[in-house]
């Protein structure tokens, strides 16, 4: 079974994403470089602790 979006769900989904992404840029915008490598690093860790995986692992 193949379920596809209509071109006004594409164009919701689009805009939702765009929308996240701005927001997480002024978010971490705050934080100095190292600081954002460390959160990335740190959020990781937690996501791999609940149960998901680190990209490449299987």
């Amino acid at each position: 079974m193949l379920i596809t979006l209509t071109a006004d769900g594409r164009e919701l989904a689009d805009g939702a994403v765009a929308g996240h992404l701005a927001l997480e840029t002024r978010l971490l915008a705050e934080l100095s470089d190292h600081d954002q490598r460390q959160l990335a690093g740190l959020l990781r860790q937690l996501l791999i602790g609940l149960g998901d995986h680190a990209p490449g692992d299987p």
